[in-house]
């Protein structure tokens, strides 16, 4: 399909190659193409859409559709009004997820999931990529294997269960890491930082953030002038705190 216009209703539609043009999916259809390399599919209340490989185009599901790609090496897709997408393999591509929609990438190589207004949003494994969680999003990792980034803003709840490597920064929303074996964690100004166990890596705490470390092997936190930095129980690793105090010089800060 090099342009034109596929409708589907109460029915099953198929394009084998879409470089161009549209798939509308209604009242319950099914569409499915092979290979995306342009276009846009859209996926309506009780529709499915499903496309193999998709190397450029728009994906738009709303409304309780479902949406299932098995490979996305570029383009978008995004996931509202309570609808569902799926994404097997993420290598470069953006999946948007907002009121109410729920979207999943399985193993993301390279590329961005948002998630923001009730969406949620999931990433099974993370080699490499961002999620970015704001604005009542709640979003999900299950393990950072080489370099990936969660960045969580006011209204966000972000986690990760398995933390191997990367960045978490939590700015005004919630992060959550279950276990850190390497990574920087940063929490600023009205972040709330969490890590039940922490074998390695570090958490700094900047003005106006709260952090807290359930268990520490191994590992440092360090807690800046105006932060606030708890460490529950500590096996091994350091606790770094800076305080603010006035000379007749000037203000001076001292790493304790």
């Amino acid at each position: 399909m090099v342009t034109g216009f596929q409708y589907i209703s109460s029915g099953e539609g198929k394009i084998s190659t879409m470089s161009s043009g549209y798939q509308h999916i209604s009242f319950g259809g099914t569409g499915m193409i092979e290979t995306m390399s342009g276009g846009a599919q859209y996926i309506n209340s009780g529709c499915t859409g499903i496309i193999d490989k998709v190397s450029n185009g728009v994906l738009h599901i709303k409304d309780g559709g479902s949406g299932v790609v098995s490979s996305m090496d570029a383009g978008y897709q995004h996931i509202s009004s309570g609808g569902t997408g799926m994404v097997g393999a993420m290598d470069g591509a953006w999946q948007v997820i907002s009121s109410g929609g729920w979207g999943t990438v399985s193993a993301m190589n390279f590329g961005l999931q948002e998630i923001f207004d009730r969406g949620v949003g999931t990433i099974d494994t993370m080699i490499d990529g961002t999620q970015r969680v704001s604005a009542g999003g709640v979003g999900a990792i299950g393990t950072i294997m080489s370099v990936g980034f969660q960045f969580v803003y006011s209204g966000g709840t972000g986690t990760i269960e398995i933390m191997n490597s990367g960045i978490q920064s939590v700015s005004g929303g919630v992060g959550i890491v279950g276990t850190v074996n390497s990574g920087s964690l940063g929490v600023y100004s009205g972040g709330t930082g969490i890590i039940e166990i922490m074998n390695n890596g570090n958490q700094t705490v900047y003005s106006g953030g709260t952090g807290t470390v359930s268990t520490m092997m191994s590992g440092w936190q360090n807690i800046d002038a105006g932060g606030t930095g708890t460490v529950s129980t500590m096996s091994d690793g350091w606790q770094n705190i800076c305080l603010l105090y006035t000379s007749d010089a000037a203000d001076d800060l001292i790493g304790v």
